[in-house]
């Protein structure tokens, strides 16, 4: 379930390995329709709150329900991803190891866990409808010229399919 969850929340929010592995159990604020993640210390040292869907907030919440019958601690200071029995948060290194054993596992290479965060900042920008400035806060990006770099995936996808139409 671990693995599972890991993958959902880089997918569903874009953070950075080092923010999912930072993330304590009161950065969590779940809801029906959405939610957010509360990310403390970004890159640069900035803090901000990413929307998440509903679906993960019912993945999440019962990922804590698991956690409690696990009897690990969910308290707000809590780490979400723990490392082994002493529920300490788990080490970014160690997430990109667990990522390198699941492509392995599934016979897939040439990836690392940072790509679940373009794939995410691809998608949220399409879904957008090209909002540059919400992908750029979701992203926790400084520069809008950074964000600008998930326009490619989209310009390439639209360029493919007007070959044809």
């Amino acid at each position: 379930m671990l693995e599972h969850v890991v993958l959902e929340i880089a997918l569903g929010s874009g953070l950075r390995v080092a923010e999912i592995a930072s993330l304590a159990c009161g950065d969590l604020s779940l809801g029906k329709n959405s939610g957010s993640l509360l990310v403390r210390c970004g890159k640069g040292g900035k803090e901000r709150a990413v929307i998440i869907s509903g679906r993960l907030c019912r993945l999440l919440e019962d990922f804590m329900a698991w956690k409690k019958s696990m009897g690990q601690a969910r308290d707000g200071e809590s780490p979400v991803i723990t490392s082994g029995q002493a529920g300490r948060f788990m080490s970014t290194r160690a997430l990109q190891k667990m990522f390198s054993r699941l492509l392995a596992a599934a016979g897939v290479s040439h990836h690392r866990f940072h790509d679940l965060r373009h794939t995410y900042g691809s998608y949220l920008l399409r879904a957008s409808g090209n909002d540059l400035v919400f992908v750029k806060d979701q992203m926790g990006h400084s520069d809008i010229t950074t964000t600008a770099v998930y326009l490619h995936a989209l310009n390439a996808e639209k360029a493919v399919n007007a070959l044809y139409s």
